[in-house]
């Protein structure tokens, strides 16, 4: 109902069926269905499951701020719920299949769903890109004292005039791609969408506290930390492989690297003109030509392939960026390098939730931990500067 939302459907939820109150107490009250304080006050995990995650995404989009309860024992109970999962990327995984995958080659559960006539077979969305969202919403949104112009905007914030149900239409078809088998560029990103400038929070703990995490540190490690954050800005550029289907059947493609360098096989140079790249690839005689992000051009021809460039800068200091997006589902991997070296490179995974005014959800993590072993990670969101 939310993924097909012009206004009307979210009405239903919140003033008919009081959804609101209910996803309030579903996980933040101690006999909340979702068990996720029940478990805290035992030191357990909260429990990802369909359910839970159908329920954080639904907290993300329904819950307005203003209308959280204030009091210290709730506002303890809110953040520790859903710092947990935002945070805990060794128990709450940011996409499935892993980040490590490009062409997809695990399996996803997937679930079957009768709307009148149709079945349809849909893979539900991970937990943790709605957990992240959601405490950067609704957990920081209160000591902020509603300083939002620090901090993304949850959905239910904006009014219901602005909905529009074709800025979901990627995350639903996310779902259903991921039940399939194909590995074709599909709907699940709408080409030229990260094109722009970015910019919000990301946050992370002491290196010990997280080596003490991913050592089998009970949820109290976390739950106890500081959290630390700083503001960031990107200014992506997004360049892509274009042609028909069967010229881009026969063109020679870029090949896959090691996921910690964005997939970005070893050797590989990169030239960036002002509407074109270039990419030469040690062994090849002629340079791959992706063209530069235009909605009209991308949406005339098939898009093969999205490559990522941009810059950025932090209080930690200024960086470049780059990447790719994987085919099935979206996931953009970007690779962030402080210029100098001396901040070390970092991997950025995440996705575009809603439509190029939506958000970036995801997590980075070190680049030098391989990446079948839990690395040092945080979590991060950004939003279009406009």
């Amino acid at each position: 109902m939310m993924l097909e939302n012009d206004g009307k459907n979210e009405q239903q939820l919140c003033g008919y069926a009081n959804m609101e109150t209910w996803l309030i107490d579903y996980w933040f009250d101690d006999n909340g269905a979702s068990l996720a304080s029940h478990r805290i006050s035992r030191d357990q995990w909260p429990l990802e499951d369909e359910k839970n995650s159908l329920a954080m995404w639904l907290l993300w989009f329904l819950v307005r701020p203003d209308s959280l309860p204030r009091t210290p024992a709730s506002y303890r109970a809110l953040t520790c719920t859903l710092k947990l999962p935002a945070l805990a990327a060794n128990h709450y995984a940011i996409c499935e299949p892993s980040w490590a995958e490009f062409t997809l080659e695990s399996s996803v559960t997937a679930s079957d769903l009768t709307h009148f006539s149709e079945t349809y077979f849909l893979a539900p969305p991970t937990l943790a890109p709605a957990a992240i969202l959601a405490y950067f919403t609704l957990a920081l949104w209160l000591p902020s004292r509603g300083v939002t112009n620090q901090l993304p905007q949850a959905p239910s914030s904006l009014p219901l005039n602005s909905r529009k149900s074709e800025d979901w239409d990627a995350d639903w078809q996310r779902c259903i791609n991921l039940a399939q088998s194909s590995t074709l560029l599909a709907l699940s990103y709408i080409p030229g969408s990260i094109e722009g400038v970015w910019e919000g929070p990301f946050t992370y703990t002491d290196f010990d506290v997280y080596s003490s995490l991913l050592s089998g540190g009970p949820p109290s490690v976390l739950r106890d930390c500081q959290v630390a954050q700083h503001r960031q800005t990107w200014k992506l550029r997004e360049y892509h492989l274009l042609g028909s289907q069967e010229s881009l059947d026969k063109v020679q493609r870029l090949g896959l690297g090691d996921a910690l360098r964005a997939f970005f096989p070893s050797g590989v140079r990169l030239r960036e003109y002002s509407e074109s790249l270039e990419v030469y690839v040690p062994g090849m005689e002629e340079a791959i030509h992706y063209q530069r992000s235009l909605h009209s051009k991308a949406l005339e021809q098939s898009v093969g392939d999205i490559i990522v460039i941009g810059e950025g800068h932090s209080a930690w200091g200024q960086f470049n960026l780059y990447g790719r997006v994987r085919p099935l589902d979206g996931l953009f991997s970007l690779l962030k390098e402080y210029v100098g070296g001396d901040r070390g490179r970092w991997l950025y995974r995440g996705f575009l939730v809603g439509s190029t005014d939506g958000h970036l959800s995801g997590r980075w993590r070190d680049a030098f931990s391989p990446s079948d072993v839990e690395g040092y990670e945080g979590c991060f969101v950004m939003s279009r500067r406009h």
